[in-house]
C-alpha cells in the first residue's frame, strides 16, 4: 500500500487541492476499485460529467473528483446500477427471457419468500421502496396462488427502473461477496427494515459527502492510509440494526465504526480486533470514506468469466487499465479454438497486435479456493517478454493440449489438470518435468483415451523444449532441439514396433502396451531422477535382445540434464505410442494401426 506522507506534506496537499479530491493508483485491489468507481461515475444516476473543471477527470495515475460534486451526488443508486450493468448477463430480468428460466426463477422466489434467500431480501426491499408489503402478501397465499401473484408482481416491478434494479442487484449479490468479507451491509438480520439505497448511503455515500465540507485543520484526527486525505472524527459509518435503549436521547448509543479495509478479502484485519495486532497498539490503517467506497467498487472493476474473476493491472495510467480490461472483456465474448482460455484470450490479442513490450502487467485472478466453499483467493500472474515468447512459440501445442482436456487423479488425494498445470509452470518459470512424471504415473478414468494421454505428453514435451531453448540459445537452438525431440520420439516408437513384431501383435494393441508397462515404468523413473546410465542400460539390453541397432539419439542425451530429460521424455512418448508423423514416415506405422 501507499506509504503515509508527513503531516507537513499532507497539509500542503490540502491547501492546494483546488476543490478536487485526488486518488492515485496503488495496489491491484485499489486499482480495480478505481476502475469500478469510474464506472459508477459514468452511470446516469450519478450525474457526473468528465473533463477538466468538471466533476471528475483523469491524469495518468491520478483521478480527480470535484468536492462540490461529491457533496450533492447520488452515488448510492449509481452504485446499484453499476453492479447491475456489470453483471447484467446474470441479473434476474436477463435470466427470465425464456419460458423455462422464467418458471424456475418464479418458483425460487415463491420458495425463498417463506424459507429465506436472496429473493426474500429483494422482495422485502422492493416492498419498502413501494410502501407495499409484497412479502406478507405472498406468504399468506397457497403455493399455486403465490405463483400467479408473483407473476403479476414481477410485471409491476419490471416497469419501474428503481424496483427493477433492486431485484437485479440481489440476484447477483453473490458476485460482490466474492470480494467482500461478511459485512452488515449485506446482512438481512441487521438491514431488513431499510431500503437498499438508504443502506448504501449509511455505510458509504453519506460520509463521502462530508469530505466536501470545510473543516478546521485542528479537527484532523488522522490521514487516510491510502490517499492521505485528512480523517475527522465523524468519518465513521453507522451499524444499522443497533437499537437505542428505551427512553434514551443519546444518539451516540448507535454503534459507529471507523472505516478500514477489513471488509475486503485479502486486506487488513478489523480495527475492532485486538490492538496488539499492531506494532504500536494503535490501528493505523484507517481510510477515508471515499477510499472505502472505492474498495466497495472492486467487484465492478474485475471481469467476470463465470468461473472466476480477472483484473489486468499495471500502474502506468488509469486509462490504460480501463482500456485493457474493456478490450479483454470484449475478447472473452469471442472465444474460439485459438483463444485457449481466460488468459490466452488476452495473450492472443497481444500477439495479433504484435505487442511485444508488455512487462509489468499483472494478470490478477480471483478464484475459489475449492469447490466446496465460497472462500476466494487472489492469484497473480506476471507477464514479461519471456512468458509471451514461450506462449507465442507454443501456441499450437497449448491449443491442442487445451482441447485434449486431460484431467485425472494422480493418487487418492491429488487431482491433475494437464493444461492448467502446464500454464502455471510457464508463468512460474518451472520446468514441465514433474508434470510429465505425474502424467506417466497417474490413474486415468475409462473415458480418457490412451491415445489422448500420449498426445498430451508429446505436446507438453514440445512446450518444455521451447522453454529451454528460449532461455539458452534462441530460435535456432529451439528448432534443433525440436528436431532432436521428434527423432527421439520416432526412435521410441520404432522400439515399440520392434517389440510388437516380436510378439506378433499390432503396434497399438493392448497386448503391446501391457508388455512394455514394466519397462516404461523403469525408464520414466530413470529420466525423472536424471539417471542416464540406468536409462541407457535398460535400452541397450532391450535392443541387443531384439537384435536391433542402438540409435545415436540415445547417446546425444548425455550432453546435459535438461537435454537428457527433454529427449528422454520424448523417447518415452514415442515408446508409449505418441509418434504420429505418418506423412513423413509411412513405412513406420501405416500398416500397424488398428
Amino acid at each position: 500500500m501507499a506509504s503515509k506522507k508527513s503531516i507537513k506534506e499532507n497539509k500542503k496537499s490540502i491547501d492546494k487541492d483546488n476543490g478536487y479530491f485526488k486518488v492515485s493508483l496503488d495496489t491491484f485491489l485499489y486499482n480495480a476499485g478505481i476502475v469500478g468507481f469510474i464506472q459508477v461515475l459514468k452511470e446516469k444516476e450519478s450525474g457526473a460529467e468528465e473533463g477538466k473543471n468538471k466533476d471528475y477527470y483523469i491524469e495518468r495515475q491520478d483521478l480527480f473528483i470535484k468536492k462540490e460534486f461529491l457533496k450533492n451526488s447520488n452515488l448510492a443508486q449509481a452504485y446499484i446500477d453499476a453492479i447491475c450493468y456489470k453483471f447484467k448477463n446474470d441479473t434476474f430480468f436477463e435470466n427470465i427471457k425464456d419460458e423455462k428460466s422464467f418458471k424456475k426463477e418464479i418458483e425460487n422466489i415463491c420458495k425463498q419468500v417463506e424459507k429465506g434467500g436472496k429473493y426474500k431480501q429483494a422482495i422485502k426491499k422492493i416492498g419498502l421502496s413501494k410502501k407495499y408489503d409484497y412479502e406478507t402478501e405472498l406468504i399468506k397465499l397457497s403455493y399455486d396462488d403465490r405463483i400467479e401473484k408473483a407473476k403479476i408482481m414481477l410485471n409491476d416491478i419490471k416497469k419501474n427502473k428503481k424496483l427493477n434494479s433492486i431485484l437485479n442487484f440481489y440476484s447477483v449479490y453473490g458476485k460482490i461477496m466474492a470480494f467482500w468479507k461478511q459485512l452488515a451491509f449485506m446482512d438481512s438480520a441487521n438491514t431488513s427494515d431499510y431500503e437498499l439505497t438508504f443502506i448504501i448511503e449509511k455505510y458509504f455515500t453519506n460520509s463521502i459527502k462530508k469530505i466536501a465540507l470545510d473543516k478546521s485543520k485542528k479537527e484532523i484526527e488522522d490521514y487516510c492510509f491510502m490517499c492521505s486525505n485528512p480523517i475527522y472524527d465523524d468519518y465513521v459509518y453507522e451499524s444499522l440494526g443497533q437499537k437505542k435503549k428505551e427512553n434514551s436521547n443519546n444518539e451516540k448509543e448507535l454503534k459507529t465504526k471507523p472505516y478500514s479495509t477489513s471488509f475486503i478479502n485479502g486486506l487488513a484485519q478489523d480495527l475492532e480486533g485486538k490492538s496488539s495486532q499492531f506494532w504500536n497498539h494503535n490501528p493505523d490503517v484507517r481510510i477515508c470514506p471515499l477510499c472505502a467506497f472505492i474498495y466497495a467498487c472492486v467487484p465492478i472493476g474485475f471481469i467476470d468469466t463465470k468461473n472466476f474473476f480477472v483484473f489486468i493491472n499495471k500502474n502506468d495510467s488509469i486509462n490504460f487499465l480501463i482500456d485493457e480490461n474493456k478490450n479483454y472483456e470484449d475478447k472473452l465474448l469471442n472465444l474460439n479454438k485459438y483463444n485457449i482460455n481466460y488468459f490466452n484470450a488476452y495473450i492472443q490479442n497481444k500477439i495479433e497486435k504484435n505487442e511485444k513490450e508488455i512487462e509489468g502487467i499483472e494478470f490478477v485472478i480471483c478464484e475459489r479456493k475449492n469447490k466446496k466453499d465460497n472462500k476466494y483467493r487472489y492469484v497473480i500472474k506476471n507477464i514479461d517478454k519471456n512468458v509471451l515468447h514461450i506462449l507465442k512459440a507454443s501456441e499450437v501445442y497449448l491449443s491442442e493440449l487445451y482441447y485434449n482436456n486431460i484431467k485425472c487423479s494422480f493418487d487418492n488425494k491429488t487431482s491433475l489438470d494437464a493444461f492448467n498445470e502446464c500454464i502455471e509452470n510457464i508463468f512460474r518459470n518451472v520446468n514441465q518435468y514433474n508434470l510429465l512424471y505425474k502424467m506417466y504415473m497417474a490413474k486415468y478414468p475409462d473415458k480418457i483415451k490412451f491415445d489422448d494421454i500420449i498426445k498430451a505428453l508429446y505436446f507438453i514435451l514440445q512446450i518444455q523444449i521451447i522453454k529451454n531453448s528460449i532461455f539458452t540459445k534462441g530460435d535456432k537452438n529451439m528448432n534443433d532441439m525440436i528436431q532432436k525431440g521428434e527423432e527421439a520420439c520416432k526412435q521410441g516408437f520404432i522400439l515399440r514396433r520392434y517389440i510388437a513384431e516380436s510378439i506378433d501383435e499390432k503396434v497399438y494393441s493392448q497386448e503391446v502396451t501391457d508388455k512394455i508397462k514394466g519397462m516404461s515404468f523403469k525408464l520414466v523413473n530413470s529420466v525423472q531422477t536424471c539417471n542416464f546410465n540406468l536409462f541407457r542400460d535398460i535400452l541397450f539390453h532391450t535392443y541387443i535382445a531384439l537384435g536391433k541397432n542402438i540409435p545415436n539419439i540415445i547417446m546425444d542425451m548425455r550432453e546435459s540434464k535438461d537435454i537428457f530429460k527433454d529427449l528422454g521424455y520424448s523417447y518415452l512418448a514415442g515408446f508409449n505410442g505418441a509418434y504420429r508423423k505418418e506423412d513423413n514416415d509411412n513405412n513406420l506405422n501405416n500398416n500397424d494401426k488398428e
